[in-house]
């Protein structure tokens, strides 16, 4: 499960359920997807198949390479594709809007690495805007993310829980007994009868 919290909506839960068929759906308010994952050769594939309230809603299908990342999702009206070319410093997304049709539409986003800060990359659109700074840092229990835009930032915190050391310190406290319990027994009965 998968919980994202957001300022504005309410949390949204999604449940992935692998290799299994449609009668698991039972969820009536959250998104659950039924994931078949399978590779061919070098290629690693996640087809997914997007249910919401108990309803079919679309399909998403992932493909993973060494050096290239794609998501297709297919609606009833319309499809997106989203490529990740990976170079060696630099990744260019690419991201189709009504993928096959003719009302299509593309648009890049490449991310190069500072070549001076090896914790700081940058996004830049087709006519080189600069569009986000991302900075990694490591933080005691795993690193955090920044992008920052010039209006908006956003820390992403990844923690990993091996590094997580907790201690609990139990103190027994005494039982005060009252003195006339002495007089009764367990049952709350007198226990010395004439």
């Amino acid at each position: 499960m998968v919980d994202f919290v957001n300022n504005v909506m309410p949390p949204a839960y999604w449940f992935f359920y692998r290799d299994t068929n449609e009668t698991v759906i039972n969820q009536k308010d959250f998104y659950e997807y039924i994931d078949s994952t399978y590779k061919k050769q070098d290629t690693l594939f996640h087809h997914l198949k997007a249910y919401y309230r108990t309803e079919y809603a679309y399909t998403w299908i992932i493909k993973i390479t060494t050096d290239y990342y794609s998501e297709k999702k297919i609606y009833e009206d319309e499809t997106k594709l989203l490529e990740s070319i990976f170079k060696q410093d630099t990744i260019i997304d690419i991201n189709h809007s009504n993928y096959n049709t003719d009302s299509s539409s593309v648009e890049k986003t490449f991310y190069i690495a500072d070549i001076n800060d090896d914790n700081k990359c940058y996004g830049y659109d087709e006519q080189q805007n600069l569009l986000y700074t991302f900075t990694y840092s490591t933080t005691e229990n795993g690193f955090s993310l920044k992008q920052d835009d010039g209006e908006n930032y956003i820390e992403i915190f990844v923690i990993n829980e091996d590094k997580i050391t907790t201690t609990l310190r139990k103190t027994i406290k005494r039982t005060k007994i009252a003195p006339q319990a002495r007089y009764f027994d367990l049952l709350g009965r007198f226990k010395f009868t004439k």
